[in-house]
């Protein structure tokens, strides 16, 4: 069976979060999955990137997604993660949502309120293709984790948005955003461990 391969991202800072757990989890992804026998991987994680919490950052990574990866590479799965700081468990996400209505300012100064992000589409969400109901019926059994259908209107869902539409990426990918919380509330070692969870099941589901 061909392995199926991750793009992976996190965020880095933004008004409120100075240290953002999602970042420490992609820088050190790889050495923690260093730990495991390979046999015990059903995924390749092609890439991990910590992004800069803005909107016109997210539009150029995945521009970059478009331009390096998708002509040459079949089987790509998009996999984000951002912190909720009031969680109390991990949540996986259903939808995006054609809404931008940032609370405060992203890191380059944009504040859109009640913006549609792409405003030629019609519909008011888009659906993850991935089986979240399979994915938390198996995960719970070791892990604390939930189906949300809120990601909120700030960055995470506009990422989110726009990798499930097709208006930047023209390939219809698999695509899931995962709200980790603080590693005061879940610590760092299970979230890592969930992790490797989370893409080995996308990798033996999809």
């Amino acid at each position: 069976m061909t392995k199926k391969k991750i793009l992976l991202t996190g965020f880095g800072k933004f008004n409120g979060v100075d240290d953002n757990p999602s970042s420490h989890l992609i820088n050190e992804i790889n050495i923690h999955l260093s730990t495991y026998n390979p046999k015990d991987l059903q995924f390749e994680l092609v890439n991990t990137q910590v992004l800069e919490v803005s909107g016109r950052g997210v539009t150029e990574y995945l521009k970059d997604v478009e331009d390096k990866y998708l002509i040459n590479l079949d089987d790509i799965i998009l996999l984000h993660l951002g912190v909720a700081s009031q969680s109390q468990n991990i949540a996986l996400e259903r939808f995006g949502w054609n809404k931008a209505n940032f609370r405060t300012p992203d890191e380059r100064g944009w504040s859109p309120v009640d913006q549609d992000i792409q405003p030629n589409e019609k519909r008011v969400n888009i659906e993850t293709k991935l089986p979240l109901k399979t994915f938390v019926d198996n995960l719970s059994k070791r892990h604390k984790v939930f189906e949300s259908e809120d990601p909120g209107r700030f960055i995470c869902n506009y990422l989110y948005y726009l990798s499930l539409s097709k208006t930047l990426l023209k390939k219809d990918l698999h695509s899931l955003f995962v709200h980790i919380p603080p590693f005061e509330v879940i610590d760092k070692q299970s979230q890592l461990m969930f992790l490797v969870d989370l893409m080995n099941e996308i990798s033996t589901t999809v």
